[in-house]
């Protein structure tokens, strides 16, 4: 299924994003392809599926507002940079109101929120958390474990997995995690059983 056609002005958010730094826009492109198989698992279909996939794509575009050598600095951040980074959901937020979608705005603004209402900006916690944003948010750290970043070397999926379980019912729902770690085990039989291509006969 092809994703459905951006709003107007997000396509142009998308955009800048790529130019303004790579990672973070290819990682949001990661992040959306794992949360659509997420949430199709969690037994989404049509429009919930669509938004989970919009959330997960534009979950980092406040970053825009974040300068690109903050993003891409491999020594730990200064207490002013860090505090400049976590703003960037409540700027992602505050860019896709502006474009005329709050729903999606607030959504969005949720990402960093953590089940045991250790996150931000807000401090929510749990069932509290829309279930849309704790679907990406699973999907949103096992790509971030299993990426090469500035600062940290890609995890295998066997790293990332135990990690994501490790952090299931603080960090992240278990009960989320537990599809998506069921999802990808599923993934990798099916490759795992894929006929091998018999060569042409010569």
């Amino acid at each position: 299924m092809e994703p459905a056609p951006h709003p107007e002005g997000v396509t142009e958010l998308l955009e800048a994003m790529r130019e303004h730094h790579p990672y973070t826009a290819a990682h949001g492109m990661r992040v959306a392809a794992y949360a659509r198989r997420l949430a199709a698992a969690c037994g989404y279909s049509g429009g919930g599926e669509e938004e989970v996939y919009s959330i997960a794509l534009l979950h980092d575009i406040g970053k825009l507002h974040v300068p690109a050598p903050i993003l891409s600095k491999a020594e730990p951040l200064s207490p002013w940079e860090m505090t400049l980074l976590r703003r960037h959901p409540e700027e992602g937020s505050r860019m896709l109101r502006a474009l005329g979608l709050p729903r999606l705005g607030a959504l969005v603004g949720a990402h960093h929120e953590r089940v045991d209402g250790q996150g931000y900006p807000k401090g929510i916690r749990g069932r509290a958390i829309p279930e849309a944003v704790r679907i990406v948010t699973v999907a949103d750290v096992y790509d971030a474990i299993t990426s090469e970043r500035c600062y940290q070397h890609a995890a295998g999926w066997r790293a990332a997995e135990a990690e994501i379980l490790r952090v299931a019912g603080t960090q992240l729902d278990a009960a989320i995690v537990s599809v998506f770690l069921a999802l990808l085990a599923r993934e990798r039989a099916k490759k795992h059983r894929a006929p091998m291509a018999v060569p042409a006969r010569r």
